[in-house]
């Protein structure tokens, strides 16, 4: 895996057993990654050994890495935020989705605990967003068009950049936490109709079926 052009993490975190993900990718790893790779994290923050992920982007040149995850959360490595190409606030699982899932779940786990009539059954969901695709023929293109109508990711980026490196003087900590509290809901692909479909070329609209998006 460690020559894959894109690794994206998604373990929970474990230190015991037959295989612990702490540190998973710890510095000898991250050092085997192919030139111009893009490292994703959007599991525990502790699955990449934070600090030698600094000291090898420091060494080597060209990889690209997203976090959404941290180690010592909220009190993140300022220095390594400021290396990384993209930082989000531990967000991965706040859409507007999302949040209605985890309360159906919930919703439903009380319901077979304590053996009681599910009353929701007819409570609606929220609409789908509906989103116009203007570039028809070419995949990048529209994919990225579709991405970006629902969720602008350099958004995020920015504000955890700017609360955390522009805090005047204000607790770190804090700041990433209120980050996440208020954060603004948005919407996941599998919610996204396009609006558009029979203008699309075939290979445009496999795409963004692949995505999740509603075609």
């Amino acid at each position: 895996m460690l020559d894959s052009e894109i690794l994206c993490c998604h373990a929970p975190l474990t230190k015991t057993g037959d295989y612990p993900t702490w540190h998973l990718l710890n510095k000898s790893r991250l050092s085997a990654l192919r030139p111009n790779s893009v490292l994703i994290n959007a599991g525990r923050g502790g699955v990449i050994d934070n600090q030698a992920l600094l000291e090898v982007l420091d060494e080597q040149q060209g990889r690209c890495v997203v976090l959404d995850v941290w180690e010592n959360e909220p009190y993140i490595n300022i220095s390594l935020l400021k290396r990384i190409d993209l930082a989000t606030a531990h967000i991965a699982g706040y859409s507007s989705d999302g949040k209605r899932a985890g309360a159906e779940m919930i919703f439903q786990a009380c319901v077979r605990y304590f053996n009681l009539p599910d009353t929701g059954k007819n409570r609606s969901a929220e609409r789908d967003l509906v989103v116009r695709i203007n570039e028809c023929f070419d995949v990048v293109r529209a994919t990225q068009e579709a991405v970006l109508a629902c969720y602008d990711i350099g958004e995020d980026d920015q504000r955890l950049r700017g609360a955390l490196l522009h805090g005047d003087g204000q607790d770190r900590g804090d700041l990433f936490d209120q980050l996440r509290k208020n954060y603004p809901l948005r919407r996941e692909f599998s919610h996204c109709q396009i609006a558009n479909s029979a203008d699309l070329d075939e290979k445009v609209l496999n795409a963004l079926q692949a995505l999740g998006f509603g075609v």
